[in-house]
């Protein structure tokens, strides 16, 4: 990992711990620590607190050395559920996922302290990870999911990964079992 990526994910996870905001590292960092690393140019958090609580964050956020991706940045967390902040020293962005709902919370519940960079860093689980990345389905997310899956094939939890594809399946009306079921046997 580069020195600027480094740095941004050290200080964004210093301020969300001292903040005490649950919260776990998704996205291309996240893969690169459940398997083989990847380029990445940002870093991808999942926080715990309610839409309103992160838009109180853009001050003390400011004050630690983020500033709002975009101008409008309010009506984006509200609108999007995501805080788009820029870090100043190394101009790297942090794109922060608002949880809303029980699926969000189980992944920063079940994330684990993994050793990025010499910092302990809660991230999300292969598990998880998976999931997020078939709901998501791009063609990045497809080359992750294949990564995870062949460097875990055997430590993963299947029976987790269906019902939980199968909980999300009923709620969205999206086919996931079978996706999950595909990777499970080749």
């Amino acid at each position: 990992m580069d020195q600027p990526l480094q740095s941004t994910l050290e200080e964004i996870t210093k301020f969300l711990t001292e903040q005490k905001i649950p919260h776990c590292l998704i996205g291309g960092l996240a893969v690169g620590a459940r398997a083989a690393s990847r380029a990445t140019s940002d870093v991808d958090l999942m926080i715990d607190c309610e839409v309103e609580a992160a838009v109180d964050l853009l001050s003390p956020l400011k004050k630690a050395g983020f500033e709002p991706f975009f101008d409008e940045v309010e009506k984006v967390i509200r609108q999007s559920l995501l805080l788009p902040v820029e870090f100043t020293a190394t101009r790297v962005t942090v794109d922060m996922a608002v949880a809303v709902g029980g699926l969000d919370f189980q992944i920063i519940a079940r994330s684990d302290e993994t050793k990025i960079a010499d910092r302990l860093v809660p991230v999300a689980t292969s598990e998880d990870l998976i999931l997020m990345k078939l709901m998501a389905g791009r063609a990045q997310d497809q080359i992750d999911v294949r990564s995870i899956v062949r460097l875990n094939h055997k430590r993963l939890d299947w029976d987790y990964c269906c019902q939980t594809a199968a909980q999300i399946e009923e709620a969205l009306a999206i086919d996931l079992v079978d996706a999950v079921n595909r990777l499970r046997n080749p």
